[in-house]
């Protein structure tokens, strides 16, 4: 197996979300992880959340659409997802409205 590459990072006030994926033969796996910023004050520590690996695409970011990962802004997406990413976000866009369309549309065509 190789190393977790980074499919795309978000970031909205006070937190940060990762999809990492892992080539495996032929096939990707998943993991989301989610930094909570806005607990520090009360935490003393942001809080961390890691989810576990999950082998199918849709499952790895319906597992955080509670999140609405839709609606930060991207920072980065992998060259290999862009395509897969934009049509994502489409659909989540359509369905609950508020996304950050421009942005995604920039970070999904570079």
């Amino acid at each position: 197996m190789s190393a977790l590459e980074i499919i795309v990072q978000a970031e909205a006030e006070g937190g940060m979300w990762t999809l990492y994926g892992r080539r495996g033969h032929g096939d990707w796996q998943f993991q989301a992880d989610l930094d909570d910023h806005t607990v520090t004050p009360l935490l003393g520590k942001p809080v961390h959340k890691a989810g576990g690996m999950l082998g199918d695409w849709e499952a790895a970011l319906a597992a955080y659409d509670h999140e609405a990962w839709f609606r930060f802004k991207p920072v980065l997406v992998h060259a290999e997802f862009r395509d897969r990413i934009w049509h994502a976000f489409t659909l989540r866009d359509e369905r609950y409205g508020g996304g950050a369309e421009n942005a995604w549309r920039s970070a999904c065509a570079a």
